[in-house]
């Protein structure tokens, strides 16, 4: 990639963290008006206790406009938010650095480092709806009148700094939620899943200093599938986990040499095959 590109996309990332850190700050600073926070009273009915107050709302100075009343759920979403994509922000920029350092980055990572902090707010938000509802086990956040919880926040952080790896998991809890399924009369049954295997069995030898791509394939179990190889591939060369793809311009020759390569499914099963690969 070229250079300038790279400078525009450093540049994009230091201004979305440094933007949304500030507006995070000023998130979480925010007090509540006087008299106006919600609070627990000794008073309470009895069946106040299955209904937890919530947070006590606050007036917010962002760093661009006027002062402004945000209630305590708003100010939590906002903070999900905000923590979300200055995660998905940070993974983008380790992504951006760590290809950039080993000569493998391509234009066509451009538009995935440009939607980065997106990705990871929305991540970080739905899985926020997911912890706020209960839907996954053991989880259900209670709140008491304090301020933003810590434990929330901190997840928030996690899902958009590891936003693809969130979306996978959302889809697990869809799946387990819904079951999805067509039963009406006359519809055919979705068909049980076959073994899990790797159907490609030989890949094309690279050569040194050309771009190189190469996509595993593999059927039958629960998709999506997740790859790994063993031993590490040559330098300049990588395997993407999510898709099976094989890329890269490798930097030096390598003898041809037996990889195993495994894959695994959403239900947690596992194939492997031994595929002869050299770089001439």
């Amino acid at each position: 990639m070229a250079r300038w590109a790279v400078v525009v996309l450093t540049a994009y990332l230091m201004v979305i963290l440094a933007f949304g850190g500030w507006t995070f700050w000023t998130v979480w600073t925010a007090e509540a008006p006087e008299g106006g926070a919600s609070v627990v009273t000794e008073d309470a009915p009895a069946g106040d206790a299955a209904n937890p107050t919530p947070p006590p709302d606050v007036t917010w100075d962002p760093p661009w406009g006027a002062s402004r009343p945000l209630s305590g759920e708003g100010r939590l979403a906002l903070l999900v938010l905000l923590i979300g994509g200055l995660g998905g922000t940070l993974a983008a920029g380790q992504s951006l650095a760590s290809y950039r350092g080993e000569g493998k980055l391509t234009r066509s990572w451009f538009l995935h480092y440009w939607m980065a902090p997106y990705l990871g707010a929305g991540s970080a938000f739905i899985l926020y709806a997911v912890v706020r509802a209960g839907f996954l086990a053991g989880t259900g956040v209670q709140f008491d009148g304090g301020a933003a919880p810590w434990g929330l926040v901190a997840v928030s952080a996690l899902a958009g700094l590891f936003y693809d790896k969130t979306l996978l998991k959302l889809r697990e809890v869809f799946v387990a939620l819904f079951s999805p399924r067509d039963t009406r009369g006359g519809k055919l049954e979705d068909p049980a899943p076959t073994e899990l295997t790797i159907t490609t069995t030989a890949l094309r030898p690279a050569a040194v200093g050309r771009a190189y791509t190469a996509r595993l394939e593999a059927k039958g179990g629960r998709p999506p599938y997740s790859w790994s190889v063993e031993p590490k591939l040559p330098p300049g060369l990588s395997l993407d986990p999510l898709t099976g793809v094989l890329s890269g311009t490798p930097r030096t020759a390598s003898a041809a040499q037996d990889y195993v390569f495994t894959v695994r499914d959403m239900a947690r099963a596992t194939a492997t095959a031994t595929v002869t690969f050299e770089v001439r």
